[in-house]
């Protein structure tokens, strides 16, 4: 069975906490007269410890569930726009796409890193920040580092120019290459 979500547990936790506040108040209020004004007292502020546990918990991952969910919604929509600024802007600069999706360069960095390990992103990343976005076939074709001008090979994966340290993002799979 898969473990269950942060916003599941928050649920389930905060359905517990109220379940068993509401058995301890039924319990409690049977019991009034037999546990008398203390007793009550003592047994109310057991309950609530208690009950409050897994609800302050529930509430507690249920917040933070939608939190992460709004951080994802974010970064995809930085992913996207960021694909549309490359396709208007094949060739540009980190602090460029910074300036346009107002977030820092090294946030941009990582965008493009990661559509480049998705394989969505095809181009490089030099360590001056231009950008630049190739199709497959040029990328594929390149035997000289863009930015240095040193020998090099487009691996299956993300190459790094040895020499200067400038990224190069290949096309989704080696079947396409051929």
């Amino acid at each position: 069975m898969p473990p269950l979500s942060t916003r599941t547990s928050g649920i389930l936790l905060t359905v517990i906490g109220f379940i068993v506040a509401i058995l301890a108040g039924l319990w409690i209020a049977t019991q009034v007269n037999t546990l008398g004004a203390n007793g009550v007292l003592a047994a109310s502020g057991f309950a609530f410890l208690i009950a409050g546990i897994p609800l302050f918990m529930g509430l507690y991952l249920y917040a933070r569930s939608a939190t992460a969910a709004q951080e994802l919604n974010t970064e995809m929509i930085h992913q996207r726009q960021l694909m549309d600024l490359l396709k208007n802007h094949p060739s540009t600069t980190l602090a460029h796409l910074s300036s346009q999706l107002n977030i820092s360069e090294e946030q941009v960095h990582d965008i493009l890193s990661s559509l480049g390990q998705l394989q969505i992103f095809t181009g490089y990343l030099t360590p001056t920040g231009t950008v630049q976005h190739l199709e497959s076939a040029v990328l594929l074709a390149l035997t000289r580092c863009q930015h240095c001008g040193t020998t090099l090979k487009i691996q299956v994966t993300t190459t790094v120019c040895s020499a200067c340290g400038t990224y190069y993002y290949p096309p989704e799979s080696p079947q396409k290459w051929g």
